[in-house]
């Protein structure tokens, strides 16, 4: 009787768009994608419009991706460290078969992951006497040449994308004389007006310092200040003061989470060692959110801070101590997972960890 009413209720559900939508968008986005095979009406369902509109990534990422700064052109490896967060065994895996579909022929030498922004990734494949640039959806596999900048005197290379507001992207490239930039709107670099002031281009290294995409502007953190180039408006703001970190470290975090810039760093305070975790307010002045007990390991580096699925408002950051990852919820101070390494993921020279928040409707 119980396994007729089951039955029953299996079939209503199943005769209803409207139910099948609401449950098809509790889906993360690798299942979703495969369950469009189940049927012909699935498959209309999750590629109708309305439901893209609709589905919202998750907030954890599937994986961290580090840029290494141990990287050397023409050794036949990619610039970056895939570390795997939901399939333990990926981490058995190649980490750089991640991009491998970018390289398509055997001419290519290395894959460098310049920016990645709203689920994408910009990155240039170095071939024999050429670059060649792509803006790359990893989910999808897809992906779009773009012309060429000038990276002569290039400084940094800030790829700008906010899918919950336009389908286009942007990227800026910050040179010595002068910045330029690219539209996915029309396919084609063009140059700014006025070049970033010299005591700001010092500061930025194109292996290093890669700005943040936040609230429409990418933010830079220099020596002792932080600046922000509105991407609309075309105006650099600078001169906006730090919060109280010892500067003597350049290990530190910098990035957005949940719509939110966080800055974290070694506490300046010698009767509290540790990290200091800071959020930028609306009035672009930095508050304490959270402070975090120091790791024992000598060899310790923040690699990232994100949010875990059904709880929005706990921050946890990943730490690297050799071989592992650690996972700390910053709201109690309690190490929540340990995330071991194989031994050849050097994340003692990551410059830059980016999150792989994966979404297959992203269209290139």
């Amino acid at each position: 009787m119980a396994s007729s009413e089951h039955c029953k209720s299996a079939e209503a559900v199943e005769r209803s768009d409207d139910l099948v939508v609401k449950i098809l968008l509790l889906l993360p986005a690798r299942p979703l994608f495969r369950f469009k095979l189940v049927s012909k009406r699935w498959q209309s369902l999750i590629s109708n419009p309305y439901f893209s509109s609709l589905w919202r990534p998750q907030t954890f990422p599937s994986a961290l991706i580090a840029r290494n700064l141990s990287w050397s052109f023409g050794n036949n490896c990619d610039n970056f460290s895939y570390i795997p967060l939901k399939d333990a065994a990926a981490l058995e895996d190649s980490p750089h078969g991640l991009l491998d579909f970018l390289k398509g022929d055997s001419f290519t030498y290395t894959v460098e992951i310049m920016s990645s922004c709203g689920g994408l990734l910009f990155c240039c494949c170095y071939k024999p006497w050429i670059r060649e640039y792509y803006v790359c959806n990893p989910t999808t596999k897809k992906f779009t040449l773009l012309p060429s900048p000038d990276r002569h005197y290039s400084r940094d290379l800030c790829l700008a994308f906010d899918p919950s507001k336009s389908p286009h992207y942007k990227i800026l490239n910050v040179g010595f004389h002068y910045n330029e930039m690219y539209s996915s709107e029309t396919n084609s670099w063009r140059q700014l007006r006025d070049p970033f002031p010299r005591q700001i281009l010092f500061h930025l290294r194109e292996d290093e310092d890669t700005g943040v995409f936040f609230n429409g502007a990418i933010f830079w953190v220099l020596a002792r200040s932080f600046c922000y180039f509105d991407m609309d408006k075309e105006i650099l703001h600078s001169d906006y003061p730090m919060p109280e970190m010892d500067i003597t470290f350049t290990d530190y975090w910098f990035g957005c989470v949940d719509e939110r810039l966080y800055l974290v760093g070694h506490s300046d305070r010698g009767w509290m060692p540790g990290f200091d975790m800071f959020e930028l307010g609306n009035d672009y002045s930095w508050s304490l959110k959270y402070h975090v007990d120091p790791v024992l390991e000598v060899q310790s580096s923040i690699l990232s801070v994100m949010t875990r699925e059904g709880n929005d408002q706990e921050l946890f950051m990943a730490v690297y101590v050799p071989y592992q990852v650690k996972f700390i919820n910053l709201k109690d101070n309690t190490c929540n997972m340990v995330l071991p390494l194989h031994a050849s993921v050097g994340l003692a020279f990551a410059s830059r960890v980016y999150h792989l928040i994966e979404n297959p409707f992203l269209a290139i």
